[in-house]
């Protein structure tokens, strides 16, 4: 008995209309649903890198303090044009040089033609989108009331005493470091040091002109470092319950450690 072979041909079925218009579809909804949820774990990330940040500059702040005597730095010096980041304290008088403990712990202030201190800069920060001036932003946090206290005259902080951690009575509640907003847009310069009036504005009436910044949460929380070494995050209106305008002066008075 002979058996005939025949060949036969494979046949591929193609794919419908309606078949591909499914995948396409189903692509679509798994793109709507990962796309938002990468954007929202990158923001966090930055969130935390910003946390990690201000914890690594209070402690360089408070191991500046222990080597000056227990002073803090100033938040800046007018008169030279030096701000907390490079200032110290040598013998009897403030030294302007630049402070060891942050060129140890902290990457080199940038200057004009340097690159970003990513240790004193907030990740979630568009700054070079705001202007159109190559220089790199040096900073984007400033000291608070807690390190620059309160003076006498005014009830307002004095941003070029330099203050002693010993005078600050409530660490966990008086504010260190800030997230600050650009003084000067052009050439991206963030304030220093935020004082007691343009806290308070910033807490309770958060518009263009407030001195701190919100980056996170959709721009609307803001990481505070308070001298103990916290760092938390906090909402206008929740800060505003923290340091309201309706008791300004006893808040204010423990926003600066009094």
């Amino acid at each position: 008995m002979i058996t005939r072979l025949q060949n036969t041909t494979a046949k591929f079925r193609a794919f419908t209309l309606i078949e591909l218009l499914t995948v396409i579809a189903i692509i679509g909804i798994l793109a709507a649903i990962i796309i938002p949820t990468v954007g929202k774990v990158k923001e966090s990330a930055k969130t935390s890198q910003c946390i990690s940040n201000l914890r690594q500059v209070a402690l360089a702040l408070q191991l500046c303090a222990n080597d000056n005597r227990g002073y803090l730095p100033p938040a800046n010096a007018a008169s030279t044009d030096t701000y907390w980041f490079t200032a110290g304290i040598s013998g009897s008088t403030l030294n302007w040089s630049l402070n060891p403990r942050f060129t140890s712990m902290l990457p080199a202030k940038k200057d004009a033609t340097g690159s970003r201190n990513s240790v004193i800069t907030c990740p979630s920060n568009n700054y070079d989108e705001v202007s159109g001036n190559s220089v790199t932003v040096s900073h984007t946090y400033a000291m608070g009331s807690g390190a620059m206290g309160l003076n006498s005259f005014n009830n307002d902080s004095n941003q070029s005493i330099s203050r002693a951690l010993s005078s600050i009575s409530n660490p966990s509640q008086a504010i260190l470091l800030l997230e600050s907003k650009l003084n000067d847009a052009t050439f991206k310069i963030p304030d220093s040091g935020i004082q007691r009036d343009d806290m308070l504005t910033s807490f309770s009436t958060p518009t263009t002109n407030a001195k701190v910044q919100f980056w996170h949460a959709g721009a609307n929380r803001t990481n505070v470092a308070f001298v103990d070494g916290s760092v938390r995050g906090y909402s206008a209106s929740a800060l505003n319950q923290l340091y309201p305008a309706s008791a300004a002066s006893a808040s204010f008075r423990k926003a600066a450690g009094l």
